[in-house]
Order: structure tokens, then sequence, then C-alpha cells
């Protein structure tokens, strides 16, 4: 791990500094594992150098009210989330130490907010990439572009139906 790398992680309110965070396949939590057993791990705690993503899980935690945020450090070695990764803000581990509590009983609907503008985002940058990808309309006053026996690699549009 680097020492400059603070890690987060959202989940259950009231852990206390020095307790050990354990996977749900130890405690029998529930965990997006119970769902995406693809993409996540029973066996392992997830951590995030973003105190904004650990928010939202600690939002979605079981139990009444939100849940913490916690500063965390590893237990054991510190995976990249998903494996493989280079660039990442997303870790697990087996388990982890907590430091602090960072904030407290988060609310669902500031997880909603996040995840909606996350979505706006994404939409925004598909559609600026979709835009780059797309040529540009053609003026409807230019001449037509030219095709047909002049220019073999543009086809007439009835080649491309077979008779």
């Amino acid at each position: 791990m680097r020492p400059s790398l603070k890690l987060y992680h959202g989940g259950i309110r009231g852990f206390v500094p020095g307790q050990t965070l354990l996977p749900p396949s130890l405690t029998g939590a529930r965990s997006c594992a119970d769902y995406d057993d693809e993409h996540c791990r029973a066996d392992r705690v997830y951590l995030t150098s973003d105190p904004a993503d650990a928010a939202v899980y600690a939002a979605l935690a079981p139990g009444a009210g939100g849940g913490d945020v916690y500063e965390v450090e590893p237990v054991g070695e510190l995976e990249p989330d998903p494996p493989g990764e280079v660039d990442t803000d997303s870790y697990a581990a087996a388990a982890a130490t907590v430091v602090a509590t960072v904030r407290c009983a988060i609310p669902l609907d500031e997880a909603v907010a996040s995840m909606a503008a996350f979505l706006l985002r994404l939409g925004a940058d598909d559609a600026a990439a979709l835009k780059r990808a797309t040529p540009p309309r053609r003026n409807p006053r230019a001449p037509a572009p030219a095709r047909g026996p002049d220019h073999p690699l543009i086809p007439l549009i009835a080649d491309a139906f077979p008779r």
C-alpha cells in the first residue's frame, strides 16, 4: 500500500477505532455479493480512496438510518478492484481496521443524488464520445455525394438488396 493512500469503507453504523471489519462470508451480513457474485466477493471487505463513494455504500447499508463512513487500514494484501486494474480508487482486502469514523448516518437521498449525478456525467460523456465518432451531418443544400458507376466504392442503394 502506498503510504499516502487514505482508504475508506462505507457500511453499517457503530464501529469504533481499532475494531476489525470482517467480510460478509464470516459475519453473515448482507452484501453486494448476495446480488452480484460475479463482481463482488463475499470473502472481501471493499475499500475506496474516495470518501464520496464510501458515503454511497454507507447510505445503502442495511439497518435503521444510514450507515457510517470510516477511514480504514487494510488487513493483509490490498487488491485493486476490479482485479488487474492499474489506475483505480476501489480496492478489496481480507479485512480492514477502523482508524476513525469520518461521517455518521449518511441519508439515502444523498446516495440517490450521487448516483443520479454519476449517471448524468456518464450520459454526457457518452454523448460527447458519440458526437466525436459520428461524421457531421451533410448540409441539405449541398450537392449529393457522387455514387454509382463513376464511383465504384460508393454503391447504389439498390445493390444492397438481392434481386
